[in-house]
């Protein structure tokens, strides 16, 4: 019984390396190229969120520094001699 359980595990829940870090079923039963699809979108949607998230904190970050700038005019002008 145990070792009917492992063998259902490994070949319906496991993903293998092997196969795209795929379940066995899947693979066999021919959802490779919908899965695929689906791993590539969601890939690119985290990309394209993590883009938008490190494009507004480098905004944000240069806003901060504008800011202290105008608060330090010794700043400014030390810039402004360089």
């Amino acid at each position: 019984e145990i070792i009917g359980q492992w063998v259902d595990y490994y070949n319906n829940e496991r993903l293998h390396a092997g196969i795209l870090y795929m379940r066995p079923r899947d693979y066999y039963f021919g959802y490779r190229d919908e899965l695929l699809q689906k791993r590539k979108q969601k890939l690119q949607e985290a990309g394209d969120r993590r883009r938008a998230v490190n494009l507004q904190w480098w905004a944000n970050k240069i806003i901060r520094e504008e800011q202290q700038n105008r608060k330090n005019p010794r700043l400014e002008k030390s810039l402004i001699s360089c």
